[in-house]
């Protein structure tokens, strides 16, 4: 395993993990190696809040590439001045919290 997988890793855990006790977060001095090998890694994790202790299991997968493919419809198209005119009005007012607004007509 790449060093910088393991980094993302225990990064991610950090972010996205919560102890299933009081919802508070691994500190990175709190997780610790138990056993890893190319494919697998399990962590023991001390919550910093209540010191509740669990264990966690990664495995890695290698990504899939999905192959491009070209749509000509789109990637051929060039905006008139016109187009852009008229995408500009239609965004105006726009307070950028729910793009659904974009789409509501009126």
């Amino acid at each position: 395993m790449k060093f910088t997988h393991f980094r993302q890793i225990v990064s991610q855990i950090r972010s996205d993990i919560r102890c299933p006790h009081c919802r508070g977060i691994f500190s990175e001095g709190g997780i610790e190696v138990c056993q890893a090998n190319l494919k697998h890694i399990d962590f023991h994790a001390s919550c910093r809040e209540c010191g509740t202790q669990v264990m966690i299991s990664a495995q890695i997968r290698p990504l899939v590439r999905m192959p491009v493919r070209q749509h000509s419809s789109i990637t051929n198209r060039i905006l008139s001045p016109d187009s852009v005119r008229q995408i500009a009005s239609g965004i105006k007012g726009f307070s950028g919290r729910d793009v659904r607004e974009l789409f509501n007509t009126k």
